[in-house]
């Protein structure tokens, strides 16, 4: 299993959120959305973003999901990080989230 923050994932700054997609109805107001509800998130490395699949909340801002894929190379593989690969994150390596 890998590690965001050993790898030299980026973090978001202090104060700033992800940005969240999230399917929505209309009617009552739905609350905000969080990243412990997300079924998917971004990751970034450097230019890269990671995508992450499968996401489970292990304890307050820490979580594991499984790479699915690349946005910017296309490839299986970036760097040691693997299609498939789990890897354990925090909140704030998370700049995009879905459900």
């Amino acid at each position: 299993m890998h590690s965001a923050r050993k790898l030299g994932f980026c973090s978001r700054p202090s104060g700033e959120g992800p940005i969240f997609v999230w399917d929505f109805q209309f009617g009552p107001r739905l609350p905000q959305p969080k990243v412990a509800d997300a079924k998917r998130v971004t990751l970034r490395m450097r230019d890269e973003r990671v995508l992450v699949r499968f996401v489970q909340r292990l304890a307050d801002g820490l979580f594991v999901g499984e790479v699915y894929g690349f946005a910017q190379t296309k490839n299986l593989e970036f760097e040691s990080i693997r299609f498939e690969d789990r890897i354990l994150f925090n909140e704030e390596h998370v700049f995009g989230a879905s459900n």
